[in-house]
């Protein structure tokens, strides 16, 4: 899963990948951040669903695989709707 958003972020031409952990009492929270290229907001709605792809050889399942692993071991992947300050975009892994 993290390897598929890293990998990603790359490909959308991020100079700068950003990765942190914060404990709660309820939960940990993984933040992705990166510079690359911005997800239109019509993209974002779509990110998770499996087989939509905006890259020319991609076959769309990536993000929608690594969603689903996550709610398996009973965790959440999301896209942010704010990207942490000073990126683009920002995946959220709540476990």
């Amino acid at each position: 899963m993290l390897t598929n958003i890293v990998k990603n972020a790359a490909e959308a031409g991020a100079q700068n990948i950003d990765i942190s952990a914060r404990r709660t009492d309820q939960c940990t929270q993984l933040r992705i951040s990166n510079d690359g290229t911005p997800i239109a907001a019509e993209v974002a709605r779509e990110v998770f669903v499996p087989f939509f792809t905006t890259k020319r050889t991609g076959s769309g399942i990536g993000l929608s695989l690594s969603s689903q692993m996550m709610m398996a071991q009973g965790g959440n992947l999301a896209l942010a709707e704010r990207a942490q300050a000073g990126y683009h975009t920002t995946f959220v892994v709540t476990l």
